[in-house]
């Protein structure tokens, strides 16, 4: 008899192709199903939160996508760009002018609405697609926006009809082109502090005008600003720098290191290194400069877990930096896998996020307390087709049961005791899950946009339910003579070390669970059970198996977290 523990999931969801790949730290780390959980610095496993319904696009039948205006960490929007049409969100809902959505009219179509490229700075946002001449998006207040062409000064002659540029950055007090169809590897750099400036010339703060040289002709992704400027091609990627550390159109030098390549999605800028989505779409790739050889390199961070992307790709990705690192990116399948990334604590883990639909397009705002991911959610209501734009709520503090939200599409009620819950129109004909007053209430069917509670509640959160599933990777220890991989085994009794966790199932596979009990003879009937935290224990119906892994599954509108596993195990001969 051994006792066994695995306290961290940093490593995330892997790949099934690492099964006998024991002996790295990174599997004793892993789990083989890391679902609705967001894994956490510190190694634990947290049931990720509901996702709160904002509105309804404008045609449901039709793709938008999301784009962050950011003007300071305490002012910022969320612009819905669908078929000729801009539309913004704030402080949690959409902006109104008088009794219907703010909005403005656009040039972009919706075939070309997930290839447009922008940068901003202050109250102006740029945004490029080779097929529209470039524009500039100016705020002047909530409710007064204006998209405009932009006027030159000295354009450039290779810009015209469907050959405008297809990416766009700020350097260095310079406004920066590329990516035009006619020149792919040819980029463009404003005259200092004058962005719309591009008369050529000779002096230091003139426009400039660069041609990358390659044996390949690999149009311009991407540009990003760091140490240097940094492009991204189909084929490669560039450094571009000045001896004095400021390019002008005499000093300028372009290196190539890697030959990844790049799909046309903006990178990630996270501590002076860049992640960024290769040209299959099948990894996320690690530009960064490695003292140590004193060159860039660009690892793979998908190695690990391949199985991610063998058969869907990743269309997008955005950075969630608070409240727990978190690289966000959309497959095109409609799952949202996330990615805890903290490089210098080596942190790096997947996990996979699913909801009743698809979630085909993010982004994130800063916030005070933490920053907000915000989605495009395709949904099947009573047999239509919907797209709902939707926010994932803030992580839950486990201070107070009644504020708990896990629950997706979901809306909250906050008032005088009722049995009656209106204003879930876009949920009509759904069965929903119902948390009232930090009690599971018994699942109900939306009618006339309203639910009848079988008991009065003042605080009612009601959505979409969803599921979470965490699973270790298999148990190898516990054998007199070393390792029991191949070998027969079977444990008998678990421990799991939970943190404000109320819920859930524990056991081998989904046929034999056992279910975790939190209520006491120390509670009182009739009010909601506090969130637990501490060790749980449950007898384990397992077979005798040459693999053992601890499934635990939690599928009520109740937060979980889970921070490592205990197991009685037996081990035996070879199989």
């Amino acid at each position: 008899m051994a006792y066994l523990i695995h306290t961290s999931f940093t490593s995330g969801e892997i790949s099934p192709r690492l099964d006998m790949r024991v002996q790295l730290q990174k599997y004793n780390n892993a789990c083989s199903e890391a679902e609705n959980v967001v894994l956490l610095p510190q190694g634990g496993a947290a049931k990720r939160p509901g996702l709160r319904f904002i509105n309804e696009v404008k045609d449901s039948s039709k793709k938008v996508r999301l784009i962050p205006f950011q003007f300071s960490t305490e002012t910022a929007y969320v612009l819905e760009f669908g078929d000729s049409y801009i539309r913004f969100y704030m402080d949690g809902g959409i902006i109104m002018d008088g009794d219907s959505p703010y909005e403005i009219s656009s040039p972009y179509a919706e075939a070309d609405l997930y290839d447009i490229q922008f940068t901003q700075s202050a109250d102006v946002m740029y945004l490029v697609h080779p097929k529209y001449q470039p524009r500039k998006l100016s705020r002047t207040g909530h409710t007064s926006w204006t998209l405009e062409t932009i006027s030159f000064t000295s354009q450039p002659d290779e810009w015209g009809t469907d050959n405008w540029p297809g990416s766009v950055t700020f350097y260095k007090q310079r406004l920066c082109y590329g990516g035009v169809p006619s020149k792919p590897q040819k980029f463009w750099m404003s005259v200092i502090n004058s962005f719309e400036d591009f008369t050529t010339g000779t002096a230091d703060d003139d426009a400039c005008e660069f041609q990358l040289v390659a044996n390949e002709v690999n149009a311009i992704r991407w540009m990003v600003p760091g140490r240097s400027l940094y492009i991204g091609t189909s084929g490669s990627e560039w450094e571009v720098y000045g001896s004095a550390g400021q390019i002008t159109p005499t000093d300028v030098t372009a290196d190539r290191y890697t030959g990844e390549g790049s799909i046309g999605h903006i990178p990630i800028e996270i501590s002076g290194v860049t992640l960024f989505l290769h040209r299959t779409g099948r990894k996320l790739l690690e530009f960064a400069y490695t003292f140590e050889e004193d060159t860039y390199k660009a690892p793979s961070l998908t190695i690990l877990a391949e199985h991610l992307t063998r058969q869907h790709t990743i269309r997008q990705i955005v950075f969630q930096n608070l409240p727990h690192g978190i690289v966000w990116a959309t497959r095109t399948d409609g799952t949202l896998l996330g990615f805890t990334y903290l490089r210098d604590q080596e942190v790096m883990g997947w996990h996979r996020h699913t909801t009743q639909g698809e979630i085909e397009w993010v982004t994130t705002i800063k916030g005070v307390m933490e920053d907000e991911l915000w989605a495009v959610v395709k949904r099947t209501v009573s047999g239509a087709t919907k797209r709902y734009v939707e926010r994932l709520d803030p992580e839950f503090n486990g201070e107070d049961i009644k504020e708990a939200f896990f629950v997706d599409s979901g809306l909250s009620y906050d008032g005088e005791a009722t049995t009656t819950l209106s204003g879930l129109d876009h949920l009509e004909g759904e069965e929903v899950q119902i948390l009232a007053d930090g009690s599971v209430h018994p699942p109900k069917v939306v009618k006339s946009g309203s639910i009848e509670l079988d008991r009065e509640a003042s605080r009612v959160h009601a959505g979409l339910g969803y599921a979470t599933r965490l699973k270790t990777t298999d148990f190898t220890g516990g054998a007199a003579g070393g390792t029991s991989q191949g070998r027969i085994h079977k444990i008998s009794r678990v421990g799991i070390q939970l943190h404000d966790t109320v819920g859930g199932y524990i056991g081998p596979d989904d046929e034999q669970m056992e279910e975790l009990l939190f209520r006491t003879s120390a509670d009182e009937m009739g009010e909601p059970i506090s969130p637990f935290t501490g060790m749980k224990y449950s007898d384990f119906w397992a077979d005798y198996e040459i693999s053992t892994q601890i499934l635990y599954k939690h599928d009520s509108p109740l937060p979980a977290t889970v921070l490592g596993f205990v197991a009685e195990v037996e081990t035996y001969g070879m199989g």
